[in-house]
């Protein structure tokens, strides 16, 4: 039960990177506009 649950997991997260990166290629530029404020924020 315990491998089966990780299994499941393991699925789940690699399905919202999957979906992380859907949205990435569909909307680069929102993206990359929240990745400068981040990094204006962080320095």
């Amino acid at each position: 039960m315990y491998a089966s649950e990780l299994t499941v997991g393991s699925k789940l997260r690699l399905h919202q990177h999957l979906l992380i990166a859907r949205i990435g290629i569909l909307e680069p530029s929102s993206i990359k506009t929240t990745q400068c404020t981040d990094g204006m924020v962080e320095n």
